[in-house]
Parts: C-alpha cells; structure tokens; sequence
C-alpha cells in the first residue's frame, strides 16, 4: 500500500484561486436554519447525509469531461459525482441525482461497462446515456441492475428520446446534447427504479483526526488531471480540471463539494467496446487504498466493497469508519499503473498537500 506524496505539483494559484471565488460563490446569501410554519417534513437522502424535500429514483447521468465540454450543467445539483477514466486517458463522470432533478444536465456522453459496475450499490437505478458501442449497449439494455435510459430506450412502448433529450445549438456536436433529470425521473420510476438505499459511506463528525490539508492533485494521463482546493470561506473543496477551475455552465459559479473519496482500482481492458483506444472496466469491487478529503483535512485507509450490490466502506488503517460531511461527494476512481495513453506514459498519481 502507498502512501499519498507529500510533495505537490498543484500550482499555488489554484489555492489562491479558490479563495478568490469565494465572494462570488456566497453571493446567493445563507439558507435559514429555522423552517418555517407549516413545512413539509423533511427526509434523510443515503447519498447526502442530509434532509432534503423528498428522494426519488436514483437517476445516473453520464456527463462529458473533455475540454470541449466545459462547463458543464446540471452538476451542482447532483448527490454524488464519480469520475471515471475513459480511453484515450480522458474523464467522464456519473452524476447521481435523488433528491434534485435539475431541467438540464450534460453534455451527455456515452455508456461505459464500467457503470455497470459502479451503480448496482444504489439500488436499481435508472443509466441515462447518449449511446454506447452496439455490444455496451446490449449489455446495459439486458442489466437487470439498472434500468436503461439511453437516448435510444423504450419504456413501456414509448421511446423517451424526445421528451427526455434535446440540443443545444450553441455547442458543438457531439458536444450538444443534453438531458432533463426531471424527467428522467419520471422514466426511471416508470421502469422500476428504485429509491436509493444506504450504499457504504457514513456521515457523521470524524472518529479520528486528519492531516490539515489544502490541495489534492490526481494525475490520470499527461494530459489529464483533477486537482481539488481547499476554500475556508466557503468550507468547501473547489474543483478543477486540467487545473482549470470548474464552472456551471448556468450560473457561472466555481463547483465544489463537501467530500472528496479517492480510489484506487485495478482495471482491465474491454474486450466488447471498440473504440480506436483502450477502453478500461475499472474495477469497484474488492478493496484498495482509500483516502478522504473533507473539512480541510485528509485520511488514509482501505475501501472494500464485497459484491456488486453491496455498498463502499471506507475505513482507516486502525479499522475505524471515514466518515463523511454531509453534503455533496465527489469519487474519483484513480486506476493502479502507467497511464493508458501518452509517450511517454505517466503513473497515475495521487498528490495530498
């Protein structure tokens, strides 16, 4: 098992930089704690830690993470976002929504056989995706683990293309195209989605203390790479990618988030997808070295997770729970090895400051 390198090669302007967005992120002003007369009650999301309005299907949308597609939508009302490597070394993520549905989410991309293993520990939830390689999108429409909601999926005789997914014509194919979570949801409770069950993580105060921490840096090829700043304004971690930092494609504020877990998974290469790259199946079941970024600090451990519908626990090396803030979690799957494209190939690399 390694250790996270101490040393960083994450530029100090990205710290600098989160700090900077802090007054524009904190303009929207503070939420009342207090609830007014006569609130709905509220109810516990698995995925959060929080109460929230209501929690629905879980709805996993497959949203682009190369250049050309930034900023993106939708993601800051996803519950949890899992970012996957891709072939050709780039980044795709799996935005999870249940308790926020938002109208436009995307650039939607492709389907991945690596979903398939990932989403099963939610429950049965709905894969809303722009395609995939006719044999990946066999495999997705036959799942018995999730329910299809690819441009292309028909629920109950009706094709939900049309009233699920749109273009953008200000964006560049393949670039443009988009979905609705809200009605996503409505297909994926049609279908037989389920409500999200309690999947691993826990959320609670720390059981242990953690490492004072700043910056996160995550190497997936030479030209590909995450990087996480630690913002005491706005108690949160703001993302980056490609040390650029993120943006909502509506409102034009920094993304952050409350958690960030780092695994490292093995892979192997896809024997069904052929694209013109490597196509890897990142492998979420079994263990491997774990770390967890919230509340300015780090913690090294071990994730483990022992079957496909069984959820993620994330423990220190004393066998104690990591636990989580409530609030929005990111997931980076980071594979063991050389990058899978590049001359020369790098390591994937985790860096903690």
């Amino acid at each position: 098992m390694t250790s996270p390198r101490r040393q960083s090669t994450l530029p100090r302007r990205l710290v600098a930089g989160a700090v900077a967005v802090t007054a524009c992120a904190l303009g929207a002003g503070a939420l009342s704690a207090t609830a007014p007369a006569g609130a709905a009650t509220l109810v516990y999301d698995p995925l959060t830690g929080t109460k929230v309005a209501s929690v629905g299907p879980v709805v996993a949308i497959k949203v682009a993470n190369t250049p050309q597609a930034r900023p993106q939508s939708g993601l800051r009302a996803a519950d949890q976002v899992w970012v996957e490597e891709q072939e050709g070394g780039w980044t795709r993520f799996i935005a999870i929504y249940a308790s926020s549905y938002p109208i436009k989410v995307g650039p939607v991309r492709s389907g991945r056989e690596t979903d398939l293993g990932v989403l099963p520990q939610f429950g049965k939830p709905g894969l809303a995706y722009a395609g995939a390689d006719a044999p990946v999108a066999a495999l997705i429409a036959a799942s018995t683990r999730t329910v299809d909601l690819g441009k292309d999926a028909v629920v109950t005789g009706t094709s939900i293309r049309d009233t699920a997914y749109g273009t953008d014509r200000t964006r560049k194919i393949p670039y443009n195209f988009y979905t609705k979570a809200s009605v996503q949801r409505y297909w994926a409770a049609k279908a037989g989605a389920t409500k999200p069950k309690p999947m691993g993580f826990v959320f609670g105060k720390p059981t242990a203390a953690g490492r004072a921490t700043k910056s996160l840096n995550v190497v997936y090829a030479p030209q590909t790479s995450m990087q996480a700043a630690w913002s005491a304004p706005l108690h949160a971690w703001v993302m980056y990618s490609d040390k650029k930092i993120m943006l909502d494609r509506e409102t034009k504020k920094p993304l952050t988030a409350t958690n960030i877990v780092v695994m490292r998974v093995a892979y192997t290469l896809s024997k069904l997808d052929r694209s013109h790259y490597s196509v890897p199946i990142l492998k979420t079941v079994g263990k491997g070295q774990a770390f967890v970024l919230r509340d300015g600090a780090s913690w090294t451990g071990t994730w483990n997770r022992a079957s496909l519908t069984a959820g993620t626990t994330l423990k220190d090396a004393r066998g104690k729970v990591m636990t989580l803030a409530p609030g929005q979690t990111w997931v980076m799957l980071v594979p063991l090895g050389k990058s899978l494209t590049g001359k020369p190939a790098v390591l994937h690399s985790v860096t903690i400051r």
